[in-house]
């Protein structure tokens, strides 16, 4: 009999034990703050222990392959969940997206991406040194045009404009790269400044952000979450959440506060685009349809 009782009480200690001692695998891009890892840390059901490693997109790749993850966000695109299958759940959850900014009083309405080019491209054949080698531009006050760009180290956008917009080269020489707060407060003092930056500018007075055009379109769009999701803004970078699907029940909570409003907050402050309301409420929905 008592060994009976005994081993009963073993069984719920074993039992109880594996639900505590659970330990959520999970990896995230290294451009991601300090803040958001304490979040995620902050939203891990309070039974469960979330461990969670800084790296880069192929080390999670990597990982995941191996089996070592339940979930990782990462650096994305459309080819994501072709890539990982049926065993993988993919949820978009916000945006690099970088903007192109002029000083509220700079003529200029939009800018195409082969004009970007000759703005910012070491090897334009015809680059843009000047405003008065804009068409449309007829402000006497528009001379030298002055380029800046966010440091690549401080705010992914500068290298994906780099690598989206510019093929991969080189910044031109002239094009000088500040930190965030610097490059809008250039902005705002100079009409001749134009800039490529990663914040959102709502509230900053004094700049603008151009409508971007793309090769063969009409006009330009600016990046909004809907213009950005739809692919009318030119070059946008998605950030993916890929969560193991048979994992999906033991961290939904968590899974459900990133994807959701709860983020909304973190993704501004720090310089990405969230994901429109729209697509938000689509990933809830695909989420709580996936069993466990």
């Amino acid at each position: 009999m008592f060994l009976r009782i005994f081993s009963l009480f073993l069984l719920v200690l074993l039992t109880f034990a594996s639900v505590q001692g659970q330990t959520l695998r999970w990896s995230a891009s290294d451009f991601l703050s300090d803040e958001l890892v304490e979040t995620l840390r902050g939203w891990a059901p309070a039974e469960h222990t979330l461990s969670l490693q800084r790296q880069g997109s192929l080390l999670s790749h990597q990982a995941w392959d191996a089996e070592e993850l339940d979930a990782m966000v990462i650096l994305g695109g459309e080819e994501t969940a072709d890539v990982y299958g049926e065993e993988a759940v993919v949820f978009t959850v916000a945006y690099v997206v970088p903007r192109i900014i002029v000083n509220s009083g700079n003529a200029l309405e939009e800018v195409s991406v082969e004009l970007l080019n000759r703005i910012f491209g070491s090897a334009s054949a015809n680059p843009v040194v000047r405003w008065d080698q804009i068409s449309g531009i007829e402000d006497d006050r528009l001379r030298g045009l002055q380029p800046l760009a966010q440091s690549i180290n401080e705010h992914l956008a500068a290298e994906l404009f780099r690598q989206r917009i510019l093929g991969g080269d080189d910044f031109r020489a002239n094009v000088q790269r500040l930190e965030g707060e610097d490059v809008l407060a250039a902005v705002a003092d100079s009409t001749e400044a134009i800039a490529v930056v990663g914040e959102d500018i709502e509230g900053v007075s004094g700049i603008r952000v151009l409508p971007v055009r793309a090769p063969g379109e009409n006009f330009g769009f600016v990046p909004t979450p809907e213009n950005v999701q739809v692919g009318d803004y030119p070059f946008a970078l998605p950030l993916q959440l890929v969560v193991r699907r048979a994992t999906v029940g033991e961290q939904r909570e968590l899974l459900e506060n990133l994807l959701g409003d709860e983020a909304v907050s973190y993704w501004r402050k720090h310089g990405w685009e969230e994901a429109p309301r729209t697509e938000r409420a689509g990933n809830l929905r695909r989420l709580a349809e996936v069993d466990g």
